[in-house]
C-alpha cells in the first residue's frame, strides 16, 4: 500500500504525528499535557530530511495557535520544578510532623513531671525519650 500511495514512511509518520496533535487539542486535556506530548513527538521524532521535521515544526505552532511549545530544556526545567515543589512538600510535611511529636511528647512529659511522683528514668520510659530530654522539660519548666 506504501508503495502506491508513493508516500515514503517518514511523511506517513509526519502526518500521523499531526494527526495526533490536532486530536490532543480536539479533546479535553489540561494545555499542559498536550504540550508535554507535543513535545515528546518533537524530541523523538528523528526525520532524515530537515525540511519534515520543519514542517512539523511549524505544523505544531499552526495547530497550538501559534503559541511557541517548550524547547526540551524548558520542559527539563519544568519537571525538575515540579519534582523540587513535591519535595519540598514533603519535607515540610515530615519537619512538621516531626515538630508536632516533639511538642506532644514536650508536653507528655511536662505533665508527668508536675502530675506524677514517677522519677525521670521512669518518665524517660513512658515517654520514649532519653532521660536527658525530660531533664531539658525539667529546666524548660523551670524557667517559665
Amino acid at each position: 500500500m506504501l508503495l502506491l500511495s508513493g508516500k515514503q514512511p517518514q511523511e506517513i509518520i509526519l502526518g500521523n504525528s499531526i494527526a495526533i496533535a490536532k486530536k490532543l487539542l480536539s479533546l479535553r486535556i489540561s494545555p499542559l499535557k498536550i504540550r508535554a506530548t507535543m513535545n515528546f513527538l518533537k524530541i523523538y521524532l528523528r526525520f532524515q530530511n530537515q525540511d519534515l521535521m520543519a514542517n512539523f515544526v511549524h505544523e505544531l505552532l499552526l495547530i497550538n495557535q501559534n503559541h511557541e511549545t517548550m524547547g526540551i530544556e524548558e520542559l527539563i526545567l519544568a519537571e525538575i520544578r515540579k519534582e523540587g515543589k513535591l519535595e519540598g512538600k514533603l519535607e515540610g510535611k515530615r519537619e512538621g510532623r516531626t515538630e508536632a511529636e516533639q511538642e506532644m511528647k514536650f508536653a507528655f512529659v511536662k505533665s508527668l513531671l508536675f502530675n506524677s511522683d514517677f522519677d525521670d528514668d521512669k518518665i524517660a520510659l513512658l515517654a520514649g525519650v532519653p532521660a536527658d530530654f525530660v531533664q531539658n522539660v525539667r529546666n524548660d519548666a523551670g524557667n517559665s
